[in-house]
């Protein structure tokens, strides 16, 4: 299981990326392969994040947590 300071790493990882997509998609002309490109990247970055953020291992984690069962 993760610890919760790697998830905290992974998230913002994630959020980097999915910024650096719409960066360089705004950089492309609307309608263009870059743009298109670009655009699919950040979904995908979106879905692969929401995917992990509501895995089972990943609840389970946050429940810990919140009980106080595991400390950071």
């Amino acid at each position: 299981m993760q610890k919760m300071s790697e998830m905290i790493k992974m998230v913002q990882l994630y959020e980097q990326r999915i910024e650096n997509a719409y960066s360089a998609r705004d950089n492309c002309k609307t309608g263009s392969w870059g743009y298109n490109y670009w655009e699919g990247v950040a979904g995908h970055l979106l879905h692969s994040l929401n995917t992990r953020m509501h895995s089972k291992n990943l609840r389970d984690i946050k429940v810990e947590y919140v009980k106080g069962i595991r400390k950071p």
